[in-house]
């Protein structure tokens, strides 16, 4: 985890030197780790990011406070989807869709992942209904949620087909599993 928060940090810094930029920079990296190496519960994924946050911040591990972003993502915790889709605009807190905004970036791909992790096609029709930055959202949910599934092959064909290197895609994807597989589960709150 060290080294992983040391680069999460960096990714964020090299591009938006913001704290809320940062720390969905960590979030991600460590959805990415629960998810995919503990094994954790997409249920409880914003609860252990929050606990995360408070934890890396308290031993002084270089990441920053920002009791507006834990606030932000506590809120989304207790949002459930609801079949009016009124949550969409609760998790991105625009009528317009998620704002360029990376602590709502970060919350809506913990929203998406918390509820659809284990769906892939779900998860991109979830972040593409969200609406406004899409590209990010997609990129970091989708890419979380393919890293469960077992093969590319868990969305549908038209999506991936005319990518140019296909079975080069599957094949890292298949090595990633291969990998995860060897990995010993960690324990959730490593």
């Amino acid at each position: 985890p060290g080294l992983a928060l040391s680069l999460a940090l960096l990714n964020a810094d090299a591009s938006h030197p913001h704290p809320h930029a940062a720390l969905g920079s960590v979030c991600a990296v460590e959805a990415a780790r629960f998810l995919l190496l503990a094994r954790g519960e997409p249920a409880r994924l914003i609860r252990h990011l929050l606990a995360h946050l408070e934890r890396i911040v308290a031993e002084g591990e270089g990441a920053p406070h920002s009791a507006e972003f834990s606030a932000h993502l506590a809120s989304l915790d207790a949002i459930a989807p609801d079949p009016k889709h009124a949550y969409r605009r609760l998790v991105t807190g625009s009528a317009w869709g998620v704002p360029c905004d990376a602590m709502l970036t970060a919350g809506a791909v913990l929203f998406v992942l918390k509820w659809w992790a284990h769906d892939p096609p779900r998860v991109l029709t979830e972040c593409c209904l969200l609406g406004g930055d899409v590209d990010s959202v997609a990129a970091v949910a989708l890419g979380i949620s393919l890293g469960l599934a077992p093969h590319l092959s868990a969305l549908p064909p038209p999506l991936y087909a005319p990518l140019s290197d296909v079975p080069r895609i599957e094949a890292a994807a298949a090595l990633l599993h291969e990998v995860i597989a060897l990995h010993p589960t960690l324990p959730p709150d490593a």
